[in-house]
């Protein structure tokens, strides 16, 4: 091993033993409770499915099974959301689904029309603002305290609705 190779590993072992980077977040022991999910979507089963000759918007009921306490929900024609707002939570929401959410089958089935509706719930976190745990950077060792965020998300399901158009 050369000088030069010698001179880094010196540093690096130097700075290992005055700053270890391996444990670089360390969870605060004092009053903070685990992680745990607020709400859990289980299902979800909009209906109809299948609609004959709609007049628009069409109705559809948001049926779905949960666990926990959902405290919001959203539903979208995008898996992303980016046209959704959350909205406060009912066991049986229902949404209107415009006409320009419906969008040809490919290949065409004569006139009918599909939407893919994506749902999602959240819950708000007990442990909101609390921390979470220290990170320290280890070339500073400046802390940072990372908090729970407010709400908590659950996973998203999606389900296909049909519209079937009669000559």
């Amino acid at each position: 091993m050369g000088f030069r190779n010698f001179g880094l590993c010196a540093v690096a072992s130097l700075l290992l033993a005055i700053c270890p980077v391996a444990s670089n977040a360390q969870p605060l022991t004092s009053g903070v409770l685990p992680h745990f999910t607020v709400v859990s979507l289980r299902s979800f089963d909009p209906t109809p499915t299948q609609i004959d000759n709609p007049s628009y918007p069409v109705s559809i009921t948001l049926k779905h099974a949960v666990a926990g306490s959902p405290t919001h929900y959203r539903v979208s024609r995008f898996s992303d959301f980016r046209d959704a707002t959350w909205l406060l939570y009912a066991p049986a929401p229902v949404a209107q689904v415009p006409a320009s959410w419906f969008e040809p089958f490919s290949p065409p089935r004569g006139l009918d029309r599909k939407v893919v509706l994506y749902f999602q719930l959240r819950g708000k976190n007990p442990n909101a603002g609390r921390p979470v745990s220290n990170v320290t950077n280890p070339l500073t060792r400046e802390k940072t305290l990372k908090v729970a965020p407010e709400f908590l998300n659950s996973k998203t399901l999606s389900e296909t609705i049909t519209v079937r158009i009669w000559g």
